[in-house]
């Protein structure tokens, strides 16, 4: 039997996702988990105004420069045999960028990943009757609503391209690049473990564009010249993870010389 897994709705209330009579679906929010901090947003308990259907609201930071590209709605369903994971858009009025997809995947995965031990999220997602509820919403929806409905557990499997959470919030990639790198590589990479950032979608400010060095080891990404390093993800918070490989932008101002040189 299929099982809805999550759905992706659009920035207010009036424009969620409608039912087949055509009224819009209302949340009403409930207490927040104080384990995802406030560089990557707030996770919510919600719960369908009519029916009382609980479900998980997320809402970025608003330091994040991210948003989806028009309102629709993602679904995710698991069938137990054979194994299968099925994923529907519906309700977009253009094509939905596949890097976009990934990044919606990579924030429930990054808050998700945060409250998986919490006793408190695992109760809000066991399946109970759904009984209708009186009360009305009292908030106003999220710019990005993602309601993860039930059967999270699949959110566990790591994704091969960028399996790791967004430590830096207002780091992310979307249709506004950031405007400095967190960090630029002209050494060794750091070791402490984190989690990494996504592989904007245009360069940084502070890193060199393309055309880039490959005789150095330099790959052109995006526009911008990148250094992939030995290791595999998850990488370090300080790194950009894409396609499987762990990266750090290369700095703009490499093989530059000093104002003075000694002789």
């Amino acid at each position: 039997m299929d099982t809805a897994l999550l759905e992706a709705e659009g920035p207010s209330v009036a424009d969620e996702k409608t039912r087949q009579g055509g009224a819009p679906e209302r949340f009403e929010l409930g207490a927040s988990y104080d384990e995802v901090g406030p560089e990557l947003g707030r996770l919510h308990d919600a719960w369908q105004v009519e029916t009382g259907e609980p479900a998980l609201e997320f809402q970025p930071s608003e330091r994040v420069q991210w948003q989806p590209s028009g309102d629709y709605e993602v679904r995710l369903a698991c069938r137990q045999s054979p194994s299968a994971v099925r994923l529907r858009v519906h309700g977009a009025s253009n094509p939905i960028p596949s890097e976009e997809l990934a990044d919606i995947f990579l924030w429930m995965n990054a808050a998700f990943q945060r409250v998986e031990h919490n006793p408190r999220i695992r109760a809000q997602l066991t399946p109970s009757p759904v009984l209708p509820r009186t009360v009305v919403s009292r908030c106003p929806c999220a710019p990005v609503v993602l309601a993860l409905l039930a059967g999270v557990a699949w959110l566990h499997v790591e994704r091969q391209p960028r399996p790791s959470a967004p430590a830096l919030g207002d780091e992310m990639s979307g249709s506004h690049a950031p405007l400095d790198a967190p960090y630029l590589t002209d050494s060794a990479p750091p070791s402490p473990p984190a989690l990494a950032y996504p592989l904007p979608a245009k360069p940084f400010r502070n890193q060199a564009a393309a055309p880039c060095n490959p005789e150095l080891g330099e790959e052109e990404i995006n526009g911008g010249c990148w250094m992939a390093l030995d290791k595999r993800p998850p990488c370090f918070k300080v790194q950009a993870e894409y396609q499987g490989k762990c990266y750090l932008p290369v700095s703009k101002d490499r093989g530059r010389l000093p104002s003075t040189v000694e002789p």
